[in-house]
């Protein structure tokens, strides 16, 4: 599994880093938390840009509605 930085994934974005925290914080972008530092699954990050950004519990109510949904 690929992981992604941060700083990457607001190059990736085009966003400053603060926004990628908050948007961890707020639970809308999925994230792995290995001691203080913050890892972006890359696939997971696909996933949520190809879902149009919805927040990961969004995404989760709709998964009953969807069964070929993918979560991570």
């Amino acid at each position: 599994m690929q992981t992604l930085t941060v700083p990457e994934v607001a190059r990736i974005l085009r966003v400053p880093k603060l926004h990628v925290y908050r948007l961890i914080r707020e639970d809308k972008l999925p994230a792995v938390h290995v001691g203080r530092w913050v890892r972006i699954p890359e696939e997971a990050l696909r996933v949520w840009m190809a879902q149009g950004g919805t927040s990961v519990r969004e995404a989760h109510d709709n998964s009953a509605e969807k069964p070929n949904t993918i979560l991570t």
